[in-house]
């Protein structure tokens, strides 16, 4: 299976709401492995995706192929107490949650037929070896609901291509962010960034290179950035297809978490799920 039809199933689409406000955002799922063939199933998202949301629905697939998906594949969750599900990250300035989707799948009747997604795994993040093999400028794919869009007769999420704008490598103006080239929307909060090599893969630290696909999980976005009237640049985190609350214009620059505090959100979690 080409790399690009598997991350296909890595995301979810997240609809939250408290009652009064509503957003959509992006999850996608990773394992957190443990003991022998044991994992723990969470949903990486941002924190402003679902801090003080007090509801979520997910619409999960039962397609054993995307292919030949349909509505009838389709299985929707709503989750009522989403915050004792939800994991934040240790700090503030970082935007990333997990929820903690394992109880209510395990409440959850599937019938005979298993959820087909596809989870990221700690070996499927950018590590320093593989980073020392990136140019500054790589191409990447998002994958996620920008306006909060995706085929809902089939479940799938939309794919944006784009280039890596700072290197993913380095923190951004002392930060642990990066900037991508690529148009980002309402919607596409919390969608995985990924490394994405087709045909000629360069490595820039043996200054060669070969046939073949490359991929590797290098952030989450969290942002774009908006140039405002008055000349300044903002950083703007919507989440749902509505009317942002500062209007400017887009930068087509995306804000990304850089991935190593994925693995802090891991250690988290683990933390407070033992």
């Amino acid at each position: 299976m080409a790399v690009s039809d598997s991350l296909v199933r890595t995301t979810v689409r997240l609809e939250c709401t408290d009652g009064q406000r509503s957003g959509v955002g992006t999850s996608f799922l990773y394992r957190i492995d443990a003991e022998g063939d044991n994992w723990t199933p969470i949903l990486v998202t941002n924190r402003h995706v679902v801090e003080g949301y007090t509801n979520a629905r997910l619409v999960l697939s039962q397609a054993p192929d995307f292919r030949t998906a349909t509505p009838a594949d389709a299985k929707t969750l709503t989750i009522t107490d989403l915050q004792r599900l939800v994991v934040y990250h240790p700090s503030d300035a970082v935007d990333l949650a997990a929820i903690v989707i394992g109880p209510v799948l395990n409440q959850t009747t599937l019938g005979p037929n298993p959820i087909n997604l596809a989870a990221i795994r700690e070996a499927d993040i950018i590590d320093d070896a593989s980073a020392s093999q990136l140019r500054y400028v790589e191409d990447i794919l998002t994958v996620g609901y920008p306006q909060g869009l995706w085929d809902s007769y089939r479940n799938l999420p939309l794919f944006r291509g784009g280039l890596t704008a700072t290197s993913p490598m380095l923190d951004y103006d002392n930060e642990p962010k990066f900037l991508i080239d690529c148009a980002i929307y309402p919607g596409s909060s919390g969608s995985p960034v990924f490394l994405y090599n087709s045909g000629v893969v360069f490595d820039a630290l043996n200054n060669s290179a070969s046939l073949g696909e490359r991929t590797k999980l290098l952030g989450v976005v969290f942002a774009v950035q908006l140039y405002q009237a008055d000349g300044k640049v903002t950083e703007v985190t919507p989440t749902a297809a509505q009317a942002m609350a500062r209007v400017g214009v887009p930068s087509s620059l995306g804000v990304v978490v850089r991935a190593k505090e994925i693995l802090v959100l891991i250690d988290r979690v683990r933390a407070l799920t033992r």
